[in-house]
């Protein structure tokens, strides 16, 4: 690609995800872009030929090394100590006889706005709030929105809906407001990891779950 293509390219990308660079950060962040639009240019045409079986693209995250991307977006490790109730996954197998054939919550009403975490890194504060969303819509049929976390935060379940982030380095206290809270959590569990029979019955049976993946691979980055 010629250079003053890539130049205009650079700037569309930087434009488009809302993209600002100082000093040091303007040059390795451009050079981490360009290796990986190549790469993306390089896996998309190997799935033209049949390859691969899906495509990547350039996003927000398009300017970050492998090493990069890992460090700050992916953060998950297994817990050695993760205990899982037995008599509970127990009792939940005993459901596979009941299944229906398919479920699709949207169509039964459950469509929540799409949220972007941006630069927080408690991803799973997002996934477990719509897992309590979904929770609250099954008995009620309605759509509560709820507060999300944030790094440093604590997560504040809110009937307005909105980002209540509190900074605990500067504050240092809590102002949960529990004439505020709509849901009270009384218990939860754990399902075993890798079962996509668990995962299918629970989400049958009980509701959208909240899941981690394996974000690592490099492609994921660029999806």
């Amino acid at each position: 690609m010629p250079y003053k293509e890539v130049y205009l390219h650079y700037l569309a990308f930087q434009d488009k995800f809302n993209k600002t660079y100082t000093g040091y950060y303007e040059s390795t962040s451009k050079k981490a872009w360009k290796a990986n639009l190549d790469k993306i240019r390089k896996h998309n045409e190997e799935a033209d030929k049949g390859l691969h079986s899906y495509y990547i693209q350039e996003n927000h995250l398009t300017d970050m090394t492998p090493q990069n991307y890992l460090q700050v977006m992916v953060k998950l490790t297994n817990s050695r100590h993760r205990k899982i109730d037995a008599e509970r996954v127990g009792d939940f197998y005993e459901w596979v006889h009941h299944l229906p054939e398919e479920v699709n919550w949207i169509d039964k009403g459950f469509r929540t706005p799409l949220y972007n975490q941006k630069d927080c890194g408690s991803c799973y504060a997002f996934s477990i709030a719509g897992v309590i969303q979904a929770q609250i819509f099954k008995q009620t049929e309605k759509l509560v929105p709820l507060s999300r976390h944030r790094p440093t935060t604590i997560l504040l379940v809110t009937l307005q809906g909105t980002y209540h982030f509190i900074d605990l380095f500067q504050q240092q206290k809590c102002h949960y407001d529990k004439h505020r809270a709509v849901v009270n959590i009384t218990t939860w569990a754990v399902l075993p990891a890798r079962d996509e029979r668990a995962l299918e019955i629970a989400v049958a049976k009980i509701g959208p779950i909240a899941i981690s993946i394996n974000a690592s691979p490099h492609t994921f980055q660029l999806y």
